[in-house]
């Protein structure tokens, strides 16, 4: 959804505040994640889509042109609201959706 990979999930992970769980169903496999409530309240689905690709990519892989690739997939009006839905993001996921979304000059 966000132009970083042409693969297709292998197993579903849903975030939730409850405990850790993983479920087989058939050949797929469904996991449940613990994460901090602060990580998934988004007004937006594009907010917590970007948190989350940033955050598995990893700080070290996030180059100039995963970042490009976000940003072409990112309409005017998300390049707004995604800063401001995810102001209580710290670190260095907010600081690259800063980044991601400020304007070209």
């Amino acid at each position: 959804m966000l132009g970083l990979s042409t693969q297709v999930p292998g197993r579903w992970v849903y975030l939730s505040d409850g405990p850790n769980r993983e479920y087989t169903i058939g050949k797929t496999l469904l996991v449940f994640t613990q994460t901090a409530l602060k990580e998934v309240g988004f007004k937006h689905p594009k907010s917590g889509l970007l948190v989350h690709a940033l955050k598995a990519l990893g700080q070290e892989r996030v180059d100039t042109a995963v970042m490009q690739a976000i940003r072409a997939r990112l309409s005017d009006k998300d390049r707004d609201r995604i800063p401001r839905d995810t102001r209580q993001i710290t670190g260095w996921v907010h600081h690259l959706i800063k980044q991601i979304c400020q304007k070209a000059d």
